[in-house]
Formats: structure tokens, sequence, C-alpha cells
């Protein structure tokens, strides 16, 4: 600074010592020469609340609160929010993004993606692996797994465990069967007594003994 007698400071200085030296460049106002001593931010910059210094920009993990030119961090697991803390765009390592809240697993009905979000199963699935009707996992309790799909009757030759919500093939040689026993059998084939379906020319044990 000059060598002037001034009875304050002009802007963008501090006074030390009876005498007025700059701020830094990212202060308007200051009490000392660093980033950290602003007491106002200069144009172009924000104040980081938390960290309480001045930058030309929010670092990552906080967003801008444009009407009092501050940076807000964003909640603990958020990797980037925006307009609120809570609102996260990103997540930290190893957490999925799922309607901006980050979280440790997928809820029912979606799944992960490769960008590490939780994206929704197609609506006939209750979990799976991608959006199409051929990628569930689990089937609701109104529908049974098939081939990837989840369906409201079993095809032929297969049938309805309520339990595990799947359809399961028949033993061979059977047309329709519950969980133990063939109930009706192929064309040549005949249940025998103990519920399995054999050939016609058979005479021996049923087919799978």
């Amino acid at each position: 600074m000059d060598r002037n007698c001034v009875s304050t400071c002009p802007p963008r200085s501090y006074s030390e010592q009876g005498e007025c030296k700059p701020c830094h460049e990212a202060c308007e106002t200051c009490t000392g020469p660093d980033q950290k001593s602003c007491l106002a931010c200069a144009p172009g910059h924000v104040r980081v609340v938390d960290l309480d210094i001045c930058l030309q920009q929010c670092p990552e993990g906080y967003f801008e609160h444009f009407a009092d030119r501050t940076c807000i961090p964003c909640q603990r697991n958020c990797a980037g929010c925006q307009d609120r803390p809570d609102h996260c765009t990103s997540c930290d390592h190893h957490l999925l993004l799922y309607q901006n809240k980050c979280l440790a697993s997928c809820p029912t009905n979606t799944f992960e993606t490769d960008d590490y979000r939780c994206a929704p199963c197609h609506e006939s699935c209750e979990t799976c692996t991608g959006s199409n009707s051929s990628q569930c996992i689990r089937c609701p309790s109104d529908r049974f797994w098939y081939a990837g799909r989840c369906i409201g009757e079993c095809p032929a030759h297969h049938f309805a465990d309520y339990n595990q919500r799947e359809c399961i093939e028949c033993p061979p040689g059977c047309s329709e069967c519950n969980a133990s026993t063939c109930i009706s059998c192929l064309d040549d084939w005949k249940v025998n007594i103990k519920g399995r379906c054999q050939t016609q020319t058979s005479d021996k044990c049923d087919v799978g003994e």
C-alpha cells in the first residue's frame, strides 16, 4: 500500500500495526492476508459456510445457495446434492442413489444399474436384474416365476409352487401334476400306484426310480 495517512483502510485491505495491507484476492473485506480471513467474499466468489473460506466455486459435496452466494455441505453419504442438503445427485463409494437418497442396497421392485443407481423393475417382477419382463428374480404373491418371467398361470407340464412362487416342471411323463403326484399322463403313459407316470408297455418300476 502507499504511504498516505488515512483514517480507515480502503476496500480489500485491512489494518495491521498502523499499515493497510491487501486482502487475499478472494476477499472483499478481511481481517488478514489469507482466504480464511475474509469477512465478505469478492465478486465471483462464494463462501463455504462450514470451512469459512471464499472460493470461486463450490467444492464437491456442496451445493450453491445462490441468494446469499454460499456453499452448503450435502448431508452425510451424499457425494453431490442440489437445491438442499438431502437432495442427493450422487453418493459416496459403495452406496446407491434412489429417489435422491443414498442407500446401502436397492429396495424391492428396483435393481442396481452400472452407474450405481436403483432403477425400477418391470411391473410384473418383485425383484429383478434389469427392467425387462424377462429379467425377474422373484415374483409378487399373485404370480409365478418361469424362465425369467413372472406369469399368472404355469404352462403345461408344470405346477405352481405357492411357497417359492415359481413353476416347477412335472416328473417325466406327466401332463398335469401337483407337488407330489401326477394327475394325468402324456399319451402312451399311465399313472401307477405311486402317483408317477410310466409307459404303457413298461412292466418295471416307474420312471425316475
